[in-house]
C-alpha cells in the first residue's frame, strides 16, 4: 500500500503556482495550477483557527484562461476525538468543465499532524519556493 499524504510545492512568482501530489494509500493524484496568493494565504490562516473557530476549511483553485488543472481541498472533523478528514480532488486537462483525469479521495489525519502542516504552510508563503507535506494516518 502507498503512503497516505498531501504534498504541496509552492512557487511564489507572478502568478504563484502550486504542484499538488496526494494519495490515500490506494489512489493518487497530481495537478499543477496557478493560484491567487491571497486565497492560499487565507487557506493557511483558516487552518490555524481550525477546529476551534471554524468548522471546516476549503481551498479551491479556479481555472483561469488557458488553465488545465484545478485543486480542491476540504478539511473537516471526522469525529469529536480529533480525527480529521481531508477531501482532496485533483483534476487535470480541464476543458469546458470536463477533465481528462480526475482523482478524488479522503485522507485521514490527526489534529497534531494538521497543525504541523499548517505551520509549514505558513512558512512556505514567506519563501520563493518550498515543499510542504502532510503525512496522514494509516488507519483511523
Amino acid at each position: 500500500m502507498m503512503e497516505n499524504f498531501l504534498e504541496i510545492e509552492y512557487i511564489n512568482d507572478n502568478p504563484s503556482k502550486i504542484r499538488v501530489k496526494a494519495s490515500n494509500g490506494y489512489y493518487a493524484g497530481f495537478c499543477e495550477t496557478y493560484i491567487n496568493r491571497n486565497w492560499f494565504r487565507t487557506f493557511s490562516e483558516k487552518l490555524k483557527r481550525f477546529p476551534h473557530e471554524v468548522s471546516e476549511v476549503v481551498f479551491e483553485s479556479e481555472p483561469g484562461l488557458g488553465e488545465k488543472a484545478t485543486c480542491y481541498i476540504k478539511v473537516y472533523l471526522k469525529d469529536k476525538l480529533g480525527h480529521v478528514n481531508l477531501c482532496v480532488a485533483l483534476k487535470y486537462g480541464v476543458h469546458s468543465y470536463e477533465a481528462i483525469g480526475e482523482s478524488k479521495f479522503i485522507i485521514d489525519c490527526e489534529l497534531s499532524q494538521l497543525d504541523s502542516f499548517s505551520k509549514s504552510l505558513d512558512k512556505a508563503l514567506n519563501s520563493d519556493h518550498c515543499f510542504v507535506k502532510l503525512i496522514g494516518s494509516e488507519y483511523i
